[in-house]
């Protein structure tokens, strides 16, 4: 397989490959998906289904403090002010940012 010059520049660049005109978010339905089955399976007294548990990623902030990283609960726990978005919504929309000292 032959590349030619510009696209192997691109590549090694680190440059997309094409262009679109939307932005796409990488998400993961397993944490939410097993969330909703944990809480079924623990509210269903006929329920045979094992129960599995969330993946969650641990960090270290700057004060060396270890933060679980979960996107389950950053939904869970949104602000009230995000109270009526739904899940479909907040996929689309949400960001997570680092705060600054100043915040």
């Amino acid at each position: 397989m032959e590349i030619g010059s510009p696209m192997a520049s691109m590549y090694m660049l680190g440059f997309k490959d094409h262009y679109s005109s939307h932005e796409y978010v990488t998400f993961s339905w397993r944490g939410y998906v097993s969330f909703v089955r944990n809480f079924w399976a623990e509210h269903a007294p006929d329920s045979d289904d094992e129960i599995s548990p969330e993946k969650v990623t641990i960090g270290k902030n700057q004060s060396g403090v270890f933060i679980a990283n979960s996107a389950v609960d950053d939904y869970r726990y949104r602000p009230l002010v995000y109270e009526n978005v739904s899940l479909y919504e907040w996929i689309q929309c949400y960001t997570k940012k680092a705060r600054t000292n100043k915040e």
